[in-house]
């Protein structure tokens, strides 16, 4: 009898959720269908500039907040950008309320009143609580805890910064890639780089920017702002129809596929102007979203990259490691057979320390939101370069590699450029299980003792760690990382934060690094700002 009445609740619950969903959908539904495109996207931006401490733009743009509103919505994160983004893609995506044939006046969501944004917001957060709360009748919290991650550190690390200007000016121009996107966009790297610096500005100081804004003070030509133009905005009609198919295929309303990565800017062609209702995506789209404009053609782009961002690794831990040798991989042979070492081994004094292995492929948006992580694309590379770093482990001690002492108490890296892995425990397990058994099929002679612990991280992780650290804090952080139970699916970062020893301003360093040719203008910039 009690087992019955445990199941009747149970299933009353669930229909309670179920019906709670439907219910918050068709609110959010009515909420958006009646906002104005214009008027509702100058909205999310003025949020968002509330987000970005620019409150006195939030006022000029937006609803009359009062200072107790504001601090209250800063203090909670209630207008964080991931929760914007997804406000945004609902919007494009739920079609406008058609004229009352009645011949009343038809309802409007009236965007300068601050109850209205702070419903539409509650609103959209219900939906996504009542989805995840049903989810996870059925799936894993610890997956969606990697879910969660991936959707909101990105934000929470900032895309509008140098550091992600410099690293993806750094990795993403070389020869065989500036080719690649000058023959498919019609303007260099470097100049698409400049532009965009210089629409970004417009766009955080302004809702909305005409299409044919004067930048030649910027040494920016119109046919060069009409191109980057192109490649960042997109027509208000054609960005509903692409937000409709990108995200029709089901799935949590909070991990779909976002228009705004490809196209953070909607343009209204009539009126002649567009807006970015969230800048710093443009800042994403400018760096880190190179990548796809270079990726998909010939294989040497893939090597490039690859090459470039060992390159970028070892400059970086050569720049604030100070007492650490920095060594590239070599190559040795083993009887006829060539054997590459990890792409860069730490060396303090006269023993390597710390291998790392870089992987420079990006994760697609199904991996980084798999129901079921385990089952996502590309781990099968991840887990071979765990089996590359074994592999060397295992030469070392049967004595096939006498260039190297390495010490006892060594430990591997596996370093992405993406953030393949972010807080998926599963996921992680799931790498190490397919290395474990590509040691045991392609490499029978790797033994325990040689499969020493690796952790896995992502460039922005290491960079932060980096700028924090001393070689001591640093070496120390990465064992307890990568050994102690304790730190077990930690950040590096997180990690080094537990050292006593903590470096402050260490960003500043990558000022003094040398300029990659796609920043030349970085210099001249920074004279006449006075920087």
């Amino acid at each position: 009898m009690a087992d019955q009445i445990d199941n009747e609740t149970e299933e009353k619950s669930v229909f309670r959720q179920k019906r709670d969903l439907v219910v918050a959908r068709k609110e959010l539904r009515a909420l958006l269908s009646r906002a104005g495109e214009a008027e509702f996207l100058q909205l999310i931006w003025s949020l968002n500039a509330i987000d970005r401490g620019e409150t006195e733009l939030a006022k000029r743009f937006g609803p009359s907040f009062t200072f107790s509103q504001i601090s209250k919505a800063r203090e909670e994160f209630q207008f964080n950008g991931w929760t914007l983004e997804t406000l945004v893609n609902e919007y494009l995506c739920t079609p406008r309320h058609a004229e009352n044939l009645t011949g009343k006046p038809t309802r409007h969501l009236n965007t300068n009143s601050a109850d209205a944004a702070f419903h539409m917001i509650r609103t959209m957060v219900r939906v996504e609580n009542e989805e995840d709360g049903l989810w996870l009748r059925r799936g894993n919290v610890l997956d969606l805890v990697g879910h969660i991650a991936q959707r909101q550190f990105p934000w929470q690390r900032g895309f509008h910064t140098y550091v992600e200007l410099y690293r993806s000016a750094y990795i993403f121009d070389f020869p065989e890639a500036r080719t690649v996107f000058e023959h498919k966009h019609g303007l260099t790297i470097s100049d698409y780089l400049r532009c965009g610096f210089a629409l970004v500005a417009l766009c955080r100081n302004n809702p909305f920017v005409a299409l044919s804004a004067d930048l030649s003070q910027a040494g920016i030509s119109d046919q060069i702002r009409d191109s980057v133009l192109r490649l960042i905005s997109e027509p208000i009609l054609s960005a509903r129809r692409q937000a409709a198919a990108l995200r029709n295929n089901g799935g949590l309303t909070a991990y779909k596929p976002s228009v705004l990565r490809a196209r953070p800017a909607v343009s209204f062609p009539h009126q002649r102007r567009f807006i970015a209702p969230l800048p710093d995506l443009v800042s994403a789209r400018i760096s880190s979203g190179i990548y796809y404009d270079i990726v998909g053609g010939a294989g040497s782009i893939s090597t490039g990259i690859g090459s470039k961002f060992e390159e970028y690794s070892r400059l970086i831990l050569g720049r604030l490691l100070t007492q650490t040798s920095v060594l590239p991989e070599s190559i040795y042979k083993i009887g006829k057979r060539e054997f590459r070492t990890p792409d860069i081994l730490l060396q303090r004094g006269a023993s390597i320390a710390a291998v790392i292995e870089c992987k420079a492929k990006k994760a697609p948006h199904s991996s980084k939101f798999a129901d079921d992580p385990t089952q996502s694309a590309g781990l099968e590379e991840l887990a071979y370069g765990v089996f590359q770093i074994w592999r060397y482990f295992s030469h070392v001690r049967r004595g096939l590699i006498r260039e190297n002492h390495v010490s006892d108490d060594a430990v591997g890296v596996l370093l992405t450029l993406d953030t393949w892995l972010d807080m998926s425990r599963n996921g992680r397990n799931r790498v190490f299980a397919l290395a474990e058994a590509m040691a045991t099929s392609k490499e029978p002679d790797i033994l325990p003792v040689d499969r020493r612990p690796v952790g896995i991280t992502h460039i922005q992780d290491l960079e932060g760690t980096l700028f924090a650290a001393s070689d001591e804090s640093f070496f120390s952080a990465l064992a307890n990382w990568t050994t102690t139970p304790e730190f077990q699916g930690w950040h590096l970062w997180s990690t080094h934060s537990k050292e006593p020893e903590q470096r402050t301003g260490g960003e500043r360093t990558l000022r003094s690094f040398p300029l990659p040719e796609a920043l030349s203008w970085w210099t001249d910039l920074r004279r006449s700002s006075g920087g």
